[in-house]
């Protein structure tokens, strides 16, 4: 939960997400399904990656206080948006091994 709690409200977004596009693509009909499941995967690397740059752009803000706590608050905020893009990989990836295993049994 620490991971993410971290990472910030778009963290949810993304789960949120996922798990609407696998039943919209798994209920769809049998040809929409790896389509529906490929571009899915894609829309969660566009959420990953507004959660980082949402994450920078707060994270950049730490640059007016004193250099000490600057540099604490900056690494730590780069660890946290990270969480963002590590949650999008991983996300993307079952989506496209869910794609790819709908497409298989498509052409058989």
């Amino acid at each position: 939960m620490e991971f993410m709690r971290n990472g910030g409200v778009n963290m949810w977004a993304m789960v949120v997400a996922f798990l609407a596009i696998l039943v919209l693509g798994l209920r769809a009909k049998a040809e929409r399904r790896e389509k529906i499941l490929d571009r899915g995967a894609v829309s969660i690397l566009m959420l990953g990656m507004l959660g980082m740059a949402t994450g920078m752009i707060a994270t950049s803000k730490a640059g007016s206080l004193p250099s000490e706590t600057a540099g604490q608050i900056t690494a730590i905020g780069l660890g946290e948006l990270a969480n963002n893009g590590v949650l999008a990989a991983v996300l993307f990836v079952a989506l496209q091994i869910a794609s790819f295993t709908v497409g298989k049994r498509a052409e058989a």
